[in-house]
Protein backbone atom coordinates (compact mmCIF):
# COMPACT_ATOMS: atom_id res chain seq x y z
CA UNK A 1 0.00 0.00 0.00
CA UNK A 2 1.46 3.42 -0.85
CA UNK A 3 0.28 6.91 -0.90
CA UNK A 4 2.22 10.17 -2.75
CA UNK A 5 2.10 13.42 -1.80
CA UNK A 6 3.63 17.16 -3.13
CA UNK A 7 5.92 19.61 -2.02
CA UNK A 8 7.07 22.27 -4.36
CA UNK A 9 6.01 20.36 -7.14
CA UNK A 10 8.24 17.40 -5.81
CA UNK A 11 6.64 13.75 -5.38
CA UNK A 12 7.25 11.72 -2.56
CA UNK A 13 6.11 8.63 -2.18
CA UNK A 14 5.25 6.79 1.11
CA UNK A 15 4.96 2.92 1.02
CA UNK A 16 4.17 0.19 3.52
CA UNK A 17 6.32 -2.92 2.52
CA UNK A 18 6.33 -4.98 5.19
CA UNK A 19 3.88 -6.09 8.06
CA UNK A 20 4.89 -8.24 11.35
CA UNK A 21 4.40 -9.01 14.59
CA UNK A 22 7.20 -7.52 16.98
CA UNK A 23 8.27 -11.07 19.11
CA UNK A 24 10.92 -8.90 21.00
CA UNK A 25 8.16 -6.39 23.11
CA UNK A 26 6.50 -7.97 26.10
CA UNK A 27 3.36 -6.20 24.78
CA UNK A 28 1.65 -7.43 21.93
CA UNK A 29 2.76 -5.18 19.10
CA UNK A 30 2.67 -4.88 15.38
CA UNK A 31 5.44 -3.61 13.26
CA UNK A 32 5.20 -1.61 10.00
CA UNK A 33 8.40 -0.99 7.71
CA UNK A 34 7.82 2.38 5.72
CA UNK A 35 9.62 3.41 2.90
CA UNK A 36 9.83 7.09 1.76
CA UNK A 37 11.06 8.53 -1.70
CA UNK A 38 11.42 11.72 -3.09
CA UNK A 39 13.14 13.07 -6.17
CA UNK A 40 15.50 15.05 -4.54
CA UNK A 41 17.42 15.29 -1.35
CA UNK A 42 14.86 15.97 1.40
CA UNK A 43 15.15 15.31 5.69
CA UNK A 44 11.75 13.64 7.35
CA UNK A 45 11.88 14.53 10.88
CA UNK A 46 9.32 13.79 13.65
CA UNK A 47 6.66 11.21 12.05
CA UNK A 48 3.01 11.62 13.76
CA UNK A 49 0.66 9.17 13.22
CA UNK A 50 -2.68 7.60 14.63
CA UNK A 51 -3.91 4.55 13.28
CA UNK A 52 -7.83 3.78 13.08
CA UNK A 53 -9.62 1.04 12.11
CA UNK A 54 -12.48 0.87 9.87
CA UNK A 55 -15.89 -0.57 10.47
CA UNK A 56 -18.95 0.23 8.50
CA UNK A 57 -17.78 3.57 6.75
CA UNK A 58 -16.85 4.83 10.19
CA UNK A 59 -12.82 5.27 11.80
CA UNK A 60 -11.87 4.49 14.92
CA UNK A 61 -8.31 5.17 16.93
CA UNK A 62 -6.64 2.54 18.34
CA UNK A 63 -3.24 4.27 18.92
CA UNK A 64 -0.43 5.88 17.90
CA UNK A 65 2.71 4.71 16.04
CA UNK A 66 6.30 4.43 17.94
CA UNK A 67 8.92 4.96 15.37
CA UNK A 68 12.42 3.68 14.96
CA UNK A 69 13.53 6.73 13.91
CA UNK A 70 12.69 11.00 14.43
CA UNK A 71 14.75 11.74 11.07
CA UNK A 72 15.71 10.10 8.19
CA UNK A 73 17.13 10.79 4.81
CA UNK A 74 15.16 11.01 1.78
CA UNK A 75 15.89 10.66 -1.86
CA UNK A 76 15.27 9.13 -5.14
CA UNK A 77 16.51 5.29 -3.64
CA UNK A 78 14.46 5.58 -0.62
CA UNK A 79 14.52 5.63 2.77
CA UNK A 80 12.85 2.42 5.19
CA UNK A 81 12.53 2.76 8.66
CA UNK A 82 10.25 1.08 11.14
CA UNK A 83 7.13 1.73 13.12
CA UNK A 84 5.57 0.28 16.06
CA UNK A 85 2.20 -0.05 17.05
CA UNK A 86 1.38 -1.40 21.25
CA UNK A 87 -1.43 -2.79 21.48
CA UNK A 88 -3.48 -4.21 25.27
CA UNK A 89 -5.73 -7.51 24.88
CA UNK A 90 -8.92 -5.46 25.29
CA UNK A 91 -8.07 -3.41 22.41
CA UNK A 92 -7.29 -5.79 19.70
CA UNK A 93 -10.65 -7.76 21.38
CA UNK A 94 -11.92 -4.38 20.42
CA UNK A 95 -10.50 -4.55 17.06
CA UNK A 96 -12.24 -8.05 16.74
CA UNK A 97 -15.45 -6.50 17.35
CA UNK A 98 -14.82 -3.78 14.90
CA UNK A 99 -13.60 -6.42 11.75
CA UNK A 100 -16.66 -8.18 11.83
CA UNK A 101 -15.16 -11.28 10.48
CA UNK A 102 -14.02 -9.36 7.60
CA UNK A 103 -10.32 -8.01 6.52
CA UNK A 104 -8.86 -6.00 8.29
CA UNK A 105 -8.55 -1.72 7.25
CA UNK A 106 -6.39 0.02 8.49
CA UNK A 107 -6.08 3.88 8.21
CA UNK A 108 -2.90 5.47 8.92
CA UNK A 109 -3.21 9.32 9.76
CA UNK A 110 -0.78 12.00 9.96
CA UNK A 111 2.11 14.18 9.30
CA UNK A 112 6.11 15.03 8.57
CA UNK A 113 7.94 17.70 8.99
CA UNK A 114 9.64 17.76 5.46
CA UNK A 115 13.44 19.62 5.42
CA UNK A 116 15.27 20.59 1.95
CA UNK A 117 18.66 19.82 2.05
CA UNK A 118 20.13 23.30 0.71
CA UNK A 119 23.47 24.64 1.29
CA UNK A 120 23.44 27.75 -0.04
CA UNK A 121 20.16 29.33 1.21
CA UNK A 122 18.62 28.76 4.47
CA UNK A 123 16.66 25.52 5.19
CA UNK A 124 12.67 25.49 4.33
CA UNK A 125 10.47 23.01 6.74
CA UNK A 126 6.79 21.96 5.65
CA UNK A 127 5.10 20.25 7.61
CA UNK A 128 2.49 17.58 4.99
CA UNK A 129 -0.20 15.74 6.27
CA UNK A 130 -0.24 12.34 4.71
CA UNK A 131 -3.20 9.66 4.98
CA UNK A 132 -1.92 5.85 4.29
CA UNK A 133 -4.76 2.73 3.74
CA UNK A 134 -3.67 -0.50 4.50
CA UNK A 135 -6.02 -3.90 4.39
CA UNK A 136 -4.62 -7.14 6.01
CA UNK A 137 -6.20 -10.20 4.75
CA UNK A 138 -8.97 -12.17 6.87
CA UNK A 139 -6.61 -15.21 6.88
CA UNK A 140 -3.41 -13.48 7.56
CA UNK A 141 -4.54 -11.91 10.74
CA UNK A 142 -6.71 -14.68 12.05
CA UNK A 143 -3.93 -17.30 11.04
CA UNK A 144 -0.60 -15.29 11.53
CA UNK A 145 -1.01 -12.08 13.44
CA UNK A 146 -3.33 -13.10 16.36
CA UNK A 147 -2.08 -16.11 17.45
CA UNK A 148 1.24 -14.63 17.23
CA UNK A 149 -0.50 -12.00 19.66
CA UNK A 150 -1.10 -14.11 21.68
CA UNK A 151 -4.67 -13.24 21.60
CA UNK A 152 -7.64 -15.58 22.51
CA UNK A 153 -11.11 -14.65 23.12
CA UNK A 154 -12.44 -17.57 24.25
CA UNK A 155 -12.93 -20.36 26.85
CA UNK A 156 -10.53 -22.35 27.33
CA UNK A 157 -12.10 -25.94 26.25
CA UNK A 158 -10.22 -29.17 26.13
CA UNK A 159 -11.19 -31.11 22.88
CA UNK A 160 -10.28 -35.22 23.11
CA UNK A 161 -8.27 -35.90 20.03
CA UNK A 162 -10.06 -38.63 18.10
CA UNK A 163 -8.53 -41.63 17.02
CA UNK A 164 -9.95 -44.77 15.21
CA UNK A 165 -8.77 -47.10 12.45
CA UNK A 166 -11.28 -45.53 9.63
CA UNK A 167 -12.03 -42.26 11.00
CA UNK A 168 -9.67 -40.33 8.83
CA UNK A 169 -12.63 -38.07 6.76
CA UNK A 170 -14.06 -37.21 9.92
CA UNK A 171 -11.06 -36.01 11.42
CA UNK A 172 -10.40 -33.92 8.29
CA UNK A 173 -13.91 -32.70 8.08
CA UNK A 174 -13.63 -31.46 11.74
CA UNK A 175 -10.06 -30.00 11.48
CA UNK A 176 -11.91 -27.66 8.06
CA UNK A 177 -14.85 -27.53 10.56
CA UNK A 178 -12.50 -25.47 13.59
CA UNK A 179 -10.93 -23.87 10.58
CA UNK A 180 -13.79 -22.42 9.14
CA UNK A 181 -15.34 -21.71 12.47
CA UNK A 182 -12.33 -19.25 13.04
CA UNK A 183 -12.17 -17.83 9.85
CA UNK A 184 -15.92 -16.70 10.61
CA UNK A 185 -16.97 -19.23 7.54
CA UNK A 186 -20.14 -20.90 9.30
CA UNK A 187 -22.21 -22.01 6.53
CA UNK A 188 -18.89 -23.87 6.04
CA UNK A 189 -18.90 -24.82 9.66
CA UNK A 190 -22.77 -26.52 9.31
CA UNK A 191 -21.76 -28.04 5.82
CA UNK A 192 -18.56 -30.13 7.36
CA UNK A 193 -20.44 -31.07 10.16
CA UNK A 194 -23.24 -32.88 8.11
CA UNK A 195 -20.48 -34.41 6.23
CA UNK A 196 -18.96 -35.66 9.62
CA UNK A 197 -22.31 -37.19 10.68
CA UNK A 198 -22.60 -39.17 7.58
CA UNK A 199 -19.46 -40.21 7.63
CA UNK A 200 -19.82 -41.43 11.30
CA UNK A 201 -22.40 -43.19 10.38
CA UNK A 202 -20.95 -45.17 7.88
CA UNK A 203 -18.27 -45.91 10.23
CA UNK A 204 -20.76 -47.45 12.62
CA UNK A 205 -22.94 -49.62 9.94
CA UNK A 206 -19.80 -50.70 8.77
CA UNK A 207 -19.12 -52.30 11.80
CA UNK A 208 -22.77 -54.48 11.84
CA UNK A 209 -24.97 -51.82 13.83
CA UNK A 210 -27.34 -51.84 11.22
CA UNK A 211 -31.41 -52.17 11.58
CA UNK A 212 -33.29 -52.33 8.57
CA UNK A 213 -37.10 -51.91 10.40
CA UNK A 214 -35.81 -48.55 11.29
CA UNK A 215 -38.69 -46.67 9.83
CA UNK A 216 -36.15 -43.44 9.58
CA UNK A 217 -34.41 -43.16 6.69
CA UNK A 218 -30.83 -43.77 8.17
CA UNK A 219 -30.67 -47.40 9.47
CA UNK A 220 -28.13 -47.16 11.88
CA UNK A 221 -28.44 -48.99 14.80
CA UNK A 222 -27.88 -46.86 18.28
CA UNK A 223 -29.58 -49.08 20.27
CA UNK A 224 -27.45 -51.68 19.68
CA UNK A 225 -24.34 -49.86 19.63
CA UNK A 226 -24.71 -48.33 23.23
CA UNK A 227 -26.22 -51.76 24.20
CA UNK A 228 -29.03 -49.20 26.13
CA UNK A 229 -32.55 -48.56 24.41
CA UNK A 230 -32.95 -45.42 26.18
CA UNK A 231 -29.26 -44.26 25.44
CA UNK A 232 -29.73 -45.29 22.17
CA UNK A 233 -32.98 -43.58 21.85
CA UNK A 234 -31.55 -40.17 23.03
CA UNK A 235 -28.35 -39.96 21.05
CA UNK A 236 -30.60 -41.42 17.92
CA UNK A 237 -32.37 -38.14 18.40
CA UNK A 238 -30.09 -36.20 18.72
CA UNK A 239 -27.76 -37.42 15.50
CA UNK A 240 -30.98 -36.97 13.53
CA UNK A 241 -31.82 -33.48 15.18
CA UNK A 242 -28.17 -32.00 15.04
CA UNK A 243 -28.17 -33.05 11.25
CA UNK A 244 -31.42 -31.09 10.29
CA UNK A 245 -30.15 -28.39 12.29
CA UNK A 246 -27.08 -28.48 9.74
CA UNK A 247 -28.91 -28.63 6.36
CA UNK A 248 -29.44 -24.82 4.72
CA UNK A 249 -32.97 -25.97 4.41
CA UNK A 250 -33.44 -25.57 8.43
CA UNK A 251 -31.85 -21.57 7.87
CA UNK A 252 -33.96 -19.63 5.45
CA UNK A 253 -33.87 -16.44 5.37
CA UNK A 254 -31.39 -15.93 7.90
CA UNK A 255 -28.09 -15.91 8.22
CA UNK A 256 -26.36 -18.37 10.04
CA UNK A 257 -24.21 -16.99 12.83
CA UNK A 258 -21.23 -18.35 15.43
CA UNK A 259 -23.51 -19.42 17.68
CA UNK A 260 -25.23 -21.46 15.32
CA UNK A 261 -21.95 -22.65 14.10
CA UNK A 262 -20.45 -23.59 17.82
CA UNK A 263 -24.03 -25.35 18.58
CA UNK A 264 -23.26 -27.34 15.74
CA UNK A 265 -19.88 -28.09 16.33
CA UNK A 266 -19.95 -28.59 19.65
CA UNK A 267 -22.14 -31.08 19.27
CA UNK A 268 -20.79 -33.07 16.65
CA UNK A 269 -17.14 -33.19 18.14
CA UNK A 270 -18.34 -34.63 20.97
CA UNK A 271 -21.13 -36.89 19.84
CA UNK A 272 -18.31 -38.20 17.11
CA UNK A 273 -15.75 -38.75 20.42
CA UNK A 274 -18.39 -40.73 21.98
CA UNK A 275 -18.77 -43.17 19.44
CA UNK A 276 -15.95 -43.83 18.40
CA UNK A 277 -14.76 -44.41 21.84
CA UNK A 278 -17.62 -47.35 22.06
CA UNK A 279 -15.89 -48.77 18.58
CA UNK A 280 -13.00 -48.68 20.48
CA UNK A 281 -14.21 -50.25 23.41
CA UNK A 282 -15.80 -53.56 21.07
CA UNK A 283 -11.74 -54.13 19.51
CA UNK A 284 -10.77 -54.13 22.89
Amino acid sequence: MSTQFQIDSTNFTLSITNTDVNNNSIHPTLRFTFMLQALGDYYAQHPRFQVRVLSQAKFYPIGFLTFSTTSLYVSEQGSGFEAYLQLTHSAIKQIEILRQNQDLQLKFQGSFIIQERLTDQPHKFTERNISLDLRIPKSDWVERWLPQLNYKDVSLLEIPKLTFQDSTNIIENLNSAWKAKQMGQYNTVLNHARLVIEELREIVKKQGYVNEEKETRDKTDWKDLFESDSIGEIFGKIDQQVYRFASRGAHRGRAINLQDADYVLLITHAATNLVLHELEKEKD
